[in-house]
């Protein structure tokens, strides 16, 4: 029973604590191209977990804008790192 109890507060934590989270994030629309930038270069693994995401999302349509794989390899990300924050930020 202590047992049940504990994984049943440890529940109502989590949902405390995330819930609110995720009702702010599902506000966030993008207001053009999203980069999808990749710390390595093309046709790693890391790559090819990055466009198959780009394809499912155009595929789902989970933004009216197209999602773009930018590869920055170098530097153990330092690169992409220093690209991103030449960026603009969307708020």
């Amino acid at each position: 029973m202590k047992r049940f109890l504990g994984f049943l507060l440890v529940g109502i934590m989590t949902v405390s604590l995330f819930g609110g989270y995720v009702q702010s994030a599902s506000k966030w629309a993008p207001e053009r191209e999203i980069e999808f930038v990749v710390p390595s270069s093309p046709g790693g693994g890391s790559d090819l977990n990055a466009r198959t995401i780009a394809d499912l999302a155009q595929k789902n349509k989970f933004s009216p804008y197209a999602l773009m794989v930018v590869n920055k390899p170098g530097g153990s990300g330092a690169v992409s790192f220093a690209y991103m924050n030449t960026k603009k930020g969307d708020s």
